[in-house]
């Protein structure tokens, strides 16, 4: 049974924005996510477990960008992501 047509995107750079927001946003939000555990708990455990659940959560990602209806909110919620691991990053460097 094909989709109907009126929930489909039409836009070329709405669909490269979700595809873009998808896999690099949610790869680079995976692995903020990671690095930021790593900087505060114990790194030899936070990179054994990170190798599964990097994947794990890239999948989440990928999934959720589709879930949202614009693509710059997936961006934003990304970068969200993104700034707030790297903010807990540069916390925990100062210590």
């Amino acid at each position: 049974m094909p989709a109907n047509k009126k929930y489909l995107t039409t836009s070329n750079w709405a669909k490269a924005g979700k595809i873009t927001a998808a896999i690099v946003g949610g790869f680079l939000s995976s692995t903020a996510f990671h690095l930021a555990l790593a900087s505060v708990f114990d790194t030899v455990i936070i990179w054994g477990t990170a190798i599964y659940t990097t994947f794990i959560l890239w999948g989440f990602f990928m999934l959720w960008v589709y879930w949202v209806r614009v693509a710059w909110k997936a961006w934003l919620v990304s970068l969200a992501v993104i700034a707030a691991s790297a903010l807990v990053i540069y916390v925990s460097k100062m210590q």
